[in-house]
């Protein structure tokens, strides 16, 4: 399913306009993101859907694979999706 088809299904199923429902799916993202980028925030749940958590990955020495030479990889957070037990439970039955 693409981003349109998600729009026209929360239109139909609101009975609002598909620009209306662009709206509500642009605010939902933004508070996702919003939300995410606190530096407080380690996890958002979205109920019934998914939750988002992150997680920080230390610096650590990699390696350049073209020279072998030894390079620092900074450190940055890494983010995880995890559907909700509903999600899961809901597919499982199916």
């Amino acid at each position: 399913m693409y981003l349109k088809d998600i729009i026209k299904e929360i239109a139909t199923r609101t009975e609002i306009t598909q620009t209306q429902a662009r709206d509500v799916y642009d605010a939902l993202t933004a508070i996702v993101h919003e939300e995410m980028l606190k530096p407080e925030t380690e996890s958002f749940t979205l109920p019934k859907i998914a939750v988002f958590s992150k997680t920080l990955q230390p610096a650590k020495t990699g390696r350049n694979p073209a020279t072998g030479e030894a390079v620092e990889v900074s450190a940055r957070y890494r983010l995880r999706v995890s559907p909700n037990d509903s999600l899961k439970k809901a597919v499982k039955v199916s």
